[in-house]
């Protein structure tokens, strides 16, 4: 499959099998897409933010970052994705970085590192932070 670029106003043009794509990839890629979207949001003075365009831009995202269930989960409750790091913290990061014009790269790296999903059970995601 043929893709068109446009990287720093030049135009690209490459091959890549979108199938043969690894998670790690996606979500660097989908990370990079994020950033743009936050960066544009600023410029709209915030209008446009979301924190369940994570749930959005991979789906389904337990796919993509899940990293783990709980023991109750793995006994049979009922599973609830919860976010590793909450979403609100990821995009205020990434505002902050953006405002300090850190690379666009950098900070998908940063999201896509961060950017994981547990399974909690549906008790469990009640329960008061202590």
């Amino acid at each position: 499959m043929k893709y068109e670029v446009i990287d720093d106003g030049e135009i690209h043009n490459f091959e890549q099998d979108i199938a043969t794509m690894n998670n790690d990839e996606s979500v660097f890629k989908a990370s990079l897409l994020l950033v743009e979207h936050f960066t544009h949001c600023i410029a709209r003075n915030g209008r446009g933010i979301n924190s369940r365009v994570f749930s959005h831009i991979l789906h389904p995202e337990g796919s993509f970052v899940a990293v783990g269930r709980s023991k109750d989960v793995i006994d049979g409750a009922e599973a609830h994705p919860e976010h590793v790091v909450p979403c609100a913290v990821l995009i205020s990061e990434s505002m902050r970085l953006i405002g300090e014009c850190f690379p666009n790269e950098q900070i998908a790296t940063l999201l896509a590192k961060h950017w994981k999903i547990a399974y909690i059970s549906k008790e469990q995601a009640r329960e008061p932070l202590n």
